[in-house]
């Protein structure tokens, strides 16, 4: 296959994950060394051991298959998940609809996955990117100016759906309008007012909340 620009695209649940790169400077194992940590992901995501890629007609794909053939939308399904996830069919109706969450990364030369604005930001996720070998993904950081400084008791103030902030690694941020879209339901709730931070990394560890709620960035913790 000659060089260029290639692209899958990974369904799971109401989300997408598009990772994009140019097959002349990325080698086909590169590729499949990045699909197979985004992998790891998912089964961290879902909670679960037993992971397949499946095609649009629900074969199982392996990992060199999806590389070397290009095949995509790939549909992410996890059989032991322990969190819930809609079965195949569901899941395959979502590449016809707005996606709840779509994510683009692009691999680079070293190995990293990166956004398509910028490299800005490695990952915090130690278990996953623990390795040179094992690609670590780069999110992009939004600052266009300094963060204010926010009590926690301000943010104890705000704890409501229609008035909801949450701490999440440090940083505050108002997620009223976020509340009514979050695949999880209700249980966002149990982080209004509060640090959310351990029950986000529960969920979403694999996440930046800067790529979903960096625009309600409202400032930094304070640490009086």
């Amino acid at each position: 296959m000659e060089g260029g620009e290639r692209s899958v695209q990974f369904i799971y649940g109401r989300s997408a994950v598009t990772l994009k790169w140019d097959s002349s400077q990325i080698s086909e194992d590169m590729a499949m060394d990045t699909i197979d940590n985004l992998g790891k992901r998912f089964l961290s995501h879902f909670q679960g051991s037993i992971l397949h890629f499946k095609d649009q007609e629900g074969n199982i794909t392996s990992i060199a298959g999806i590389v070397m053939n290009l095949v995509s939308p790939i549909f992410v399904v996890v059989d032991d998940a322990a969190k819930h996830q809609y079965d195949f069919d569901k899941i395959k109706a979502m590449k016809d609809r707005k996606f709840v969450k779509h994510e683009c990364y692009r691999v680079r030369e070293d190995g990293a996955c990166v956004t398509d604005q910028d490299i800005l930001r490695r990952s915090t996720d130690s278990d996953l990117a623990s390795s040179a070998s094992s690609p670590s993904i780069v999110a992009e950081q939004q600052s266009e100016k300094e963060p204010k400084t926010v009590g926690r008791n301000e943010v104890a103030k705000h704890n409501k759906k229609q008035d909801c902030w949450t701490i999440l690694n440090g940083k505050v941020y108002n997620i009223t309008s976020f509340i009514s879209s979050h695949p999880g339901g209700d249980i966002i709730m149990q982080c209004a007012g509060t640090d959310g931070t351990q029950l986000f990394n529960r969920y979403h560890g694999y996440l930046n909340p800067d790529d979903h709620v960096g625009r309600s960035l409202v400032g930094n913790l304070s640490q009086k």
